[in-house]
């Protein structure tokens, strides 16, 4: 599967019973229960959209000449306020449900949805941007918020590339 199923995958699963079920918030809100095999992929679909959407805004919106941080947040606000009154939309149409989210789940859902190629190059590209931030902190002393700013935000995201990585290796050895 491809990147924008890794990201959606994790607000979706099908429960022991084979209700499906939708987590609008993921691990932070509760889930909802879908009736519809065709309505459970349309919202799939359309997670997969916002997605999109909000990186190629995100993008457009760092990649500028004259980079405007205030921009990057307004577009990232924007996005998330979006989402929210969205979100809130779609799940007064669907039954509330009890079941609730775990970290593991979730983390394992889009471990298998992302696939070793992706995860692969996810974790190679954010290690990159480690190495890119320890660069920027050694060679322009005016630039350490930034430079830490990459090396977190990117080390975190490396972090749990390699989770999802072995995550993954666990799923595979385990099914031999």
């Amino acid at each position: 599967m491809g990147y924008f199923d890794g990201l959606t995958e994790g607000q979706f699963k099908v429960a022991e019973d084979g209700r499906r079920l939708f987590f609008p918030r993921g691990l932070w809100g509760r889930g909802y229960v879908v009736d519809s095999e065709s309505e459970f992929q349309r919202l799939r679909r359309q997670m997969k959209i916002y997605q999109a959407v909000a990186l190629v805004l995100i993008i457009a919106a760092v990649v500028p000449r004259q980079y405007n941080p205030y921009l990057v947040i307004a577009v990232a606000l924007l996005l998330i306020v979006f989402y929210l009154v969205w979100s809130r939309s779609l799940a007064t149409r669907l039954r509330p449900a009890e079941d609730r989210l775990r970290w593991r789940e979730t983390s394992a859902a889009q471990a298998r949805a992302f696939g070793p190629f992706v995860l692969w190059f996810l974790e190679i590209v954010t290690l990159a941007f480690v190495a890119l931030g320890i660069a920027i902190w050694l060679a322009d002393p005016t630039s350490r918020l930034l430079a830490t700013g990459t090396i977190a935000f990117f080390g975190l995201c490396a972090a749990y590339g390699a989770y999802l990585l072995v995550l993954r290796g666990r799923k595979t050895s385990t099914r031999r």
